[in-house]
Parts: C-alpha cells; structure tokens; sequence
C-alpha cells in the first residue's frame, strides 16, 4: 500500500478496494464505499474505522438517529468468490 494512493483492485474479482491499516498493522482490503453504523454485541458485521479498528456493528440504513460512525466492510466479506483463497484459486 502506498502512503499517496490508498485504493488498488482486488486480485481475485478485479473490484476496487479501499486499503486500510488496522492497529495490530495489517493492511485490510475493503469495499470503497462507507457506512454509517451502530456498535452492537454481537453484530453480524465486522466494520473497519479509518482508524483501524474492526468492530461488531449493524449498518445504519438512514441517517435518523443515533449512530457510532462511519466505516467500511472488509472486501473479504463481498468479494464475489468470496470463501476463496489465492490458494485454492491457484489449485
């Protein structure tokens, strides 16, 4: 990932990502587009913040009431052959 160009295209589907650094330094792919969200216990998405953090969060689908931030899911989740591997690609 390159410090002036954070956007590159996935190998496997050929889809923009958005790269972004989590805190324990790995860089995470995701869908370009953000969404706000709402933290909760057991949220069925893994929301990625611009800060890195990932967290368990419900996409906001209006921007009536309260909501935690803005973030982005990772392209693992969406990605069109999603549950392959470069591996298994490659196999």
């Amino acid at each position: 990932m390159r410090a002036d160009n954070r956007f590159g295209t996935c190998r496997m589907c050929g889809k923009q990502v958005l790269w972004i650094r989590t805190k324990n330094g790995k860089n995470m792919p995701c869908d370009p587009t953000i969404h706000p969200y709402v933290t909760t216990l057991g949220g069925k998405e893994r929301i990625v913040t611009e800060e890195g953090d990932v967290v368990c969060a419900e996409i906001v689908h209006s921007q009536h009431g309260n909501i935690t931030g803005h973030g982005y899911i990772s392209h693992f989740a969406t990605r069109q052959k999603a549950g392959k591997t470069k591996k298994a690609a490659a196999g």
